[in-house]
């Protein structure tokens, strides 16, 4: 128990960071596309809380890699215990051999398909994740390979998906899908959002609503503004 303890100190303040770098990137690419340059708008103090917005990403993606690795050890376990040479889980090297390039001939499919850009991204994020995990039962390697294997691939994919999730988020605003509507009082005027003016988002101090017909942007500062109201659609 100590040593998972110990293991676990050691992993959980990396893994925080690598999640902190991920939001970051996901952070700057979204706003970068709609010619802001956000470092202008944020305080320092409010980087450490960029990930609170995609935790439930970060928690669907790592439980969904997980999923696999049971069997992993299922499978190491039982060729300990009885005989390597009678369990060798040829169907599973079979099934999984036959599913790799399967899963790649989709993923290429998808990319290709006349279909929204977030609703591409979505489904080439499950399936590059599929595809890795059952890369790991293909190998068939030892419990410290497929550690290392699971910690290496989860953070080239986390650092991956940020990016993909901001260029998901672009295209959902760019198609005047929105999730939330804003209203707010700015210099007497009522200021509401609409599948044109679109709101991309807020800082501590600023509100960003982006207009979709004449691709800009506007800041409002928080402060100088009454009666904001948020309503999810």
């Amino acid at each position: 128990m100590s040593d998972f303890l110990e293991k676990a100190s050691k992993i959980i303040p990396f893994l925080s960071i690598i999640i902190l770098l991920s939001s970051i990137i996901k952070y700057y690419t979204f706003y970068f596309n709609f010619g802001i340059n956000i470092n202008e708008y944020t305080e320092l103090s409010e980087f450490p809380l960029l990930f609170i917005n995609d935790l439930f990403f970060y928690l669907v993606f790592i439980i969904s890699f997980i999923f696999y690795f049971p069997f992993v050890y299922l499978r190491i376990y039982i060729r300990q215990k009885f005989n390597s040479n009678i369990f060798t889980f040829s169907v599973t090297k079979y099934f999984t051999k036959f599913s790799l390039p399967v899963i790649i001939l989709i993923i290429l499919n998808i990319c290709f398909k006349d279909i929204p850009l977030d609703i591409k991204l979505n489904s080439i994020e499950t399936y590059i994740v599929t595809f890795f995990a059952l890369l790991l039962i293909y190998l068939d390697k030892d419990i410290t390979y497929s550690k290392n294997y699971f910690f290496i691939i989860t953070i080239f994919l986390m650092l991956s998906f940020s990016m993909l999730n901001a260029f998901s988020e672009i295209s959902k605003i760019e198609r005047g899908k929105i999730s939330h509507q804003i209203s707010f009082t700015s210099d007497n005027k009522e200021i509401k959002t609409t599948s044109t003016q679109i709101y991309l988002g807020k800082t501590k101090n600023f509100i960003f609503i982006y207009n979709n017909k004449i691709k800009e942007t506007i800041v409002y500062k928080f402060d100088e503004i009454k009666d904001f109201k948020i309503r999810k659609l």
